[in-house]
């Protein structure tokens, strides 16, 4: 009876051992994969902050390419404070001047110029755009608006938009 006991114990001990061995691998793996998603999130807060100090030629291609992209008619471009005054302006000429096919202001010059020239040949539409004098409380980007209907280009929306898309790549990239 007692060595029935005793092996009883042991196979109760073992079953214990196992279990706590189990639950330590399910903790570390959790721990590793919580790891794993806040560097993910820190590359994708990371391309945020890029963007939003990218130069202001830089910033402004970014955004007449987008405005051209995605306007499907009359609009007006909401800015944040800092674009309303710095590149908004600009932007809205040359978006104006791609969809009317203007000669190009030289309101910029250099590789900027040339690539707005090339965005001219593709834009079948002749849209007006205008310049919002309501000013957005992001940190970067525009948002369209069209009548009633807004279209959010603004970079914090454009980055979770591919997020999901790219997540996996990033993560491979960062945990090869």
């Amino acid at each position: 009876m007692a060595q029935e006991i005793a092996q009883n114990a042991q196979e109760k001990a073992k079953a214990l051992e196992k279990r706590a061995r189990s639950q330590a691998e399910m903790d570390r793996r959790k721990s590793l994969l919580a790891a794993k998603q806040e560097l993910v999130g820190a590359a994708f807060d990371q391309a945020l902050r890029t963007l939003a100090e990218l130069s202001e030629e830089e910033r402004a291609l970014l955004m007449v390419r987008m405005a051209v992209k995605y306007q499907t008619g009359d609009a007006e471009l909401i800015f944040n404070q800092k674009d309303q005054q710095s590149v908004g302006p600009a932007v809205v000429s040359t978006v104006n001047a791609v969809r009317t096919r203007e000669k190009l202001k030289e309101t910029f010059s250099g590789s900027f110029l040339e690539q707005v020239k090339k965005l001219v040949f593709d834009q079948p539409a002749k849209y007006q755009t205008t310049l919002s004098a309501q000013v957005g409380g992001f940190s970067g980007g525009f948002i369209i608006k069209q009548g009633n209907i807004e279209h959010n280009c603004t970079f914090a929306v454009l980055v979770n938009a591919v997020r999901e898309e790219l997540e996996g790549d990033v993560a491979a990239l960062l945990f090869q």
